[in-house]
Formats: structure tokens, sequence, C-alpha cells
């Protein structure tokens, strides 16, 4: 479901950037993003901002398996 996949892609940014009256959680964003990709595996943003919460993290491996992802997605974006 699109619907639900951007609310929790949503949700995920609003932990990330820490708005909506959300704190800054990396932990709940990367829940979020998780969730919108268990919807979509091919939801290009959700990998992209996944991997650059993981990226903020020092976890450079996994950061770079999903910037990979939304890559093959999409090889223009970003």
């Amino acid at each position: 479901n699109k619907a639900e996949r951007n609310i929790y892609y949503k949700t995920g940014e609003d932990y990330r950037l820490g708005r909506n009256g959300k704190l800054a959680n990396t932990i709940q964003a990367v829940i979020a993003y998780d969730k919108a990709l268990a919807l979509d595996m091919n939801y290009k943003e959700a990998w992209a901002s996944k991997a650059d919460v993981l990226w903020n993290q020092t976890k450079y491996q996994e950061a770079l398996i999903c910037v990979n992802r939304a890559l093959y997605i999409d090889p223009h974006y970003g």
C-alpha cells in the first residue's frame, strides 16, 4: 500500500530530522524506513534516507549497501 509506505517514510524523516514534534532519533528513523521498505523494496528514497542515518552512525558498510540499492533501483538518483 503506497499510502502506508509513505506514512512510514515521513515518520522516518521526522525522526531523522527532528521535526513535527519528534526528537531526532536515529533508531526510530531506521525502524520507520524498514517498515516502508517492507511494503515496497523499490522505494529508493527510503533506501537513501536509511543510508544517511546509518552513515551518520558510522555504520559505513550497511550505509553503502543501502546507497547501492537506491542506485540499483534508479541509476540517476541523487
